[in-house]
């Protein structure tokens, strides 16, 4: 009862009043919107303004500690073993997570991603926490880390409520567009694929269609891997391997052919056959970044020579030789829109 500065604890049975603490201070007065019992029964968790959330034991209501969190709290939520506290603060924006058996603060998650958060949500293991932001964004803590990792999840609206499955494997969201959205939250396990030599995985890609990998290895050899069934498929012979040494490796869009920089000079190889092609474009020092136009007939790369190079992926040819135009320096990536019209080159130091 925030008017009356009054916390009341009913019988529900006979409607009686069991219990009430007053709140004296206008400092640290109740806010009307968060009050939260422990899954336990224990304790109860008011969040007060002055920046405070107050505890109190059921049923009787005595004073049991105070946490002087971040700033007034928006939401609180309880973790499933009652011993973590959840408390949203108004400002700065952030969560604070607190160690309830020992009133300790064990986390301060700042992120300019939880802006103003309507609600928490742990899983059942306290390992996650999920916060729903006004900035259209739910955002993930994993707690187990140190310090916690985050990732965001784009909704476009503001989320308003939150709730994990049982089994923690999925989050279910609803927001003010009136939509119940489900996102899938499972642990994402590393597992080891290969040991390559030397220790060092020099470049990646994925192909387009299906389940290769392509590796372009520091010990100047290129691998394609089945992902799927996690074996090696093959060690391509690239006539310029032993200049490779990590470089840039892409498949073209059509999946059909795998464009390897080395040292001076990009090659393609047909994925199927394993063999290579006519080499391309050349350059006169290291090729950092390959791009594929989207119908796969055009290739683009860049290098140290400051050299944007446009070459016939089928003929091999070269079509044109751009150098750039800031100050010469080195161009370290290339991309190509989607719609194939444009291209995008750029340096360490000047611009795109």
């Amino acid at each position: 009862l925030p008017q009356s500065r009054l916390l009341r604890c009913y019988d529900l049975s006979s409607g009686d009043v069991v219990s009430e603490a007053a709140f004296r201070s206008p400092d640290h007065r109740m806010l009307d919107h968060e009050l939260r019992i422990s899954p336990d029964n224990a304790l109860v968790a008011v969040g007060c303004a002055g920046s405070q959330v107050k505890l109190f034991t059921v049923p009787s209501l005595e004073p049991a500690g105070v946490l002087d969190v971040g700033g007034n709290p928006l939401a609180l939520r309880w973790s499933a073993d009652s011993r973590l506290l959840a408390v949203a603060c108004e400002e700065p924006d952030g969560v604070d997570v607190w160690e309830v058996p020992s009133r300790r603060l064990r986390h301060r998650l700042q992120s300019a991603q939880a802006q103003r958060c309507h609600d928490l949500c742990f899983t059942s293991d306290g390992a996650l926490l999920a916060a729903s932001s006004r900035g259209r964004l739910i955002v993930l803590w994993d707690l187990l880390t140190e310090p916690p990792s985050q990732r965001a999840l784009f909704r476009g609206h503001e989320v308003t409520t939150l709730a994990f499955s049982p089994d923690d494997q999925a989050l279910y969201s609803g927001s003010n567009d009136g939509v119940l959205a489900v996102w899938d939250v499972t642990p994402r396990k590393e597992s080891t694929l290969a040991k390559l030599p030397r220790e060092q995985v020099g470049k990646l890609s994925y192909a387009p269609h299906g389940d290769l990998l392509a590796v372009n290895g520091a010990d100047g050899s290129v691998r394609l891997f089945n992902v799927a069934e996690e074996i090696l498929v093959a060690t391509l012979p690239i006539s310029a391997a032993a200049g490779t040494r990590g470089g840039p490796i892409t498949f073209s869009p059509d999946g059909r052919l795998l464009i390897v920089g080395s040292h001076d000079e990009a090659v393609a190889v047909d994925v199927v056959s394993r063999e290579e092609r006519r080499p391309l474009a050349s350059h006169d020092g290291p090729i950092h970044d390959i791009a594929v136009s989207p119908d796969s007939n055009v290739v683009y790369t860049v290098g140290e020579d400051a050299n944007l190079c446009v070459t016939d992926l089928n003929s091999g040819k070269l079509l044109k030789r751009e150098r750039n135009p800031f100050f010469g320096e080195a161009l370290y990536a290339v991309a190509c829109s989607r719609d194939g019209a444009l291209i995008a080159a750029g340096g360490k130091q000047m611009g795109l």
